[in-house]
């Protein structure tokens, strides 16, 4: 008998399409257990296109389910839909059960790779534009004048020169008051980086040479803590005001308290 060319492709195109994936024709005979092993050297061929290498892996994992190893089965699923997440399950060519199993997979799949993916940012965050850096959180230089007067005894009024350095929330700096009684002095500081008004305590030692006495000029010191606070104005400068007592080892008629207010511009820059 001779056949035609046309009874040929007739009779081709009659065989199962099982291509060129090998198990699967076992697999559709019912014998899964040698599908497993074939169809698993098919789905861990590198050199095979995507879909072929998906297809062997979908039907290894339905011969597993059939021979009641369910665990295996999910494992090649995980595998399968993390190559292929939308892979199609053909609802004529697997029992229920499997295809239950299978979308049951991709979806914990699915809900596990969403936990673990990272936030987006907030958009409040993503769209926020930073105020300039104010100097306080870096070495900064300082210089002030201020008006100083003495509120305790008999009421006082000089002026003070200051310079000095701040670094993050501290600062410290040398004073001068010059006058018919000229002081100098040290002091030292911490105060809050933040805020319109930003409080500040500090100690302050001072020194006071060449004190009219009965006996000729004296000298003494006087050491003390101050309450004060700070304030941006613009720029480099800054408004300070502070409250201090101290106490002077100063002989008689001088006191031993001083109680003092003080209020001026303080001009602040990083170097």
């Amino acid at each position: 008998m001779v056949f035609r060319p046309w009874v040929m492709a007739l009779l081709v195109s009659a065989l199962p399409a099982w291509g060129g994936v090998p198990g699967l024709e076992a697999y559709e005979g019912g014998d899964y257990a040698r599908a497993v092993p074939l169809l698993q050297q098919a789905a861990g061929q590198a050199s095979r296109p995507v879909a072929e290498r998906a297809q062997a892996r979908l039907y290894l994992a339905a011969a597993q389910q059939m021979l009641g190893d369910v665990t295996a089965a999910r494992t090649q699923l995980d595998l399968l839909f993390r190559e292929v997440p939308d892979q199609p399950l053909d609802a004529a060519a697997f029992v229920p059960e499997f295809i239950q199993l299978a979308e049951s997979v991709r979806r914990e799949l699915r809900l596990s790779l969403a936990a673990a993916a990272p936030a987006p940012p907030p958009a409040a965050l993503a769209t926020k534009v930073e105020p300039p850096a104010e100097p306080g959180g870096g070495v900064a230089l300082q210089a002030g004048i201020s008006a100083l007067a003495d509120v305790a005894g008999t009421p006082s009024a000089t002026g003070v020169l200051t310079v000095g350095v701040a670094f993050g929330a501290w600062d410290a700096g040398l004073r001068a008051s010059p006058g018919r009684a000229p002081a100098f002095g040290a002091e030292a500081g911490w105060g809050l980086l933040a805020g319109r008004v930003r409080p500040r305590v500090g100690a302050r030692l001072t020194l006071y040479p060449g004190l009219p006495g009965q006996a000729g000029t004296l000298t003494g010191f006087g050491a003390g803590g101050v309450l004060g606070a700070r304030a941006p104005l613009w720029g480099p400068l800054w408004l300070m005001a502070d409250a201090s007592a101290e106490y002077n080892a100063l002989p008689a008629p001088y006191r031993a308290l001083t109680v003092t207010v003080s209020g001026g511009l303080l001009v602040r820059w990083s170097p």
